[in-house]
């Protein structure tokens, strides 16, 4: 089980323990298995009246309660996500219950700023056709975000997020850049805007369970979230739709049968 630096700081998912728990052989199939070890820790029974779209986003948006755990948001609190695809619409969605006033979602999409509108941003920023850091001061009275989360996994991205940080506020890593890139930050500036930067990664089962309760209360429309729906014969373009990140946020491709009702 958990180590004692891990049980301590509820760093649950860099636990070693945590690697050893995969589906068997995977998720995209008809059948999988799970471990003892699921069935007692991590299961739970979906309610009559939650649908199969809604149970869908548990496991990925469970990783956005967990990300704003992280984030330090005050009530009040201007938050800022830099990247509005499916897990960036959660964390739109979902900063208000921990206490944003203000959430301002990025992104280069204007039908995906379109959507975080949907999901309760204050405002939208396309930093394609405007200065970020301008539009940011516009709408927030002078100052910047007091979080920044950047979910978008570019060097560039994260750069821009730091820039719309405001001084003692925090940063949030919000999805990983690819292995051996590097991510430079000005040295002095980062010692005197006193920024804390944080991540999290994946959902734990207190993540889990957080979540949903939070479904299961009628605060989340996960419902909205779900865009595309495929047969598992023609997951090739399902994945192919996933790529090209357009005009799509949650993909479902269903094992027995896209139901007819959609």
């Amino acid at each position: 089980m958990c180590n004692r630096i891990c049980r301590y700081e509820g760093r649950f998912t860099r636990d070693p323990f945590y690697s050893q728990m995969k589906l068997d052989p995977g998720g995209v199939c008809e059948y999988y298995r799970v471990t003892a070890q699921h069935l007692r820790m991590d299961v739970h029974r979906i309610p009559d009246n939650m649908s199969n779209a809604e149970a869908i986003t548990i496991e990925p948006w469970s990783c956005v309660v967990g990300g704003l755990k992280h984030c330090n948001i005050i009530p009040g609190d201007t938050v800022a996500v830099v990247g509005a695809g499916f897990m960036g619409q959660g964390f739109v969605h979902m900063a208000p219950l921990f206490g944003a006033g203000k959430v301002v979602a990025l992104d280069f999409s204007d039908w995906r700023l379109e959507k975080a509108r949907e999901f309760g941003a204050t405002h939208t920023i396309n930093p394609k056709s405007e200065d970020a850091v301008a539009s940011m001061r516009a709408l927030n009275n002078g100052r910047l975000a007091d979080t920044v989360i950047v979910i978008a996994p570019f060097a560039a991205a994260w750069a821009q997020a730091e820039a719309l940080v405001e001084v003692g506020g925090t940063l949030h890593l919000g999805a990983p850049l690819a292995p051996g890139k590097n991510w430079v930050r000005d040295g002095n500036k980062a010692y005197f805007d006193e920024i804390t930067v944080t991540s999290k990664y994946s959902s734990d089962h207190t993540d889990t369970y957080s979540y949903f309760r939070l479904l299961e209360a009628g605060r989340i429309d996960a419902k909205r979230a779900v865009t595309n729906h495929f047969d598992i014969a023609d997951s090739a373009a399902a994945f192919k739709m996933l790529v090209e990140a357009e005009k799509s946020l949650k993909i479902v491709v269903y094992p027995h049968g896209k139901p007819e009702e959609l």
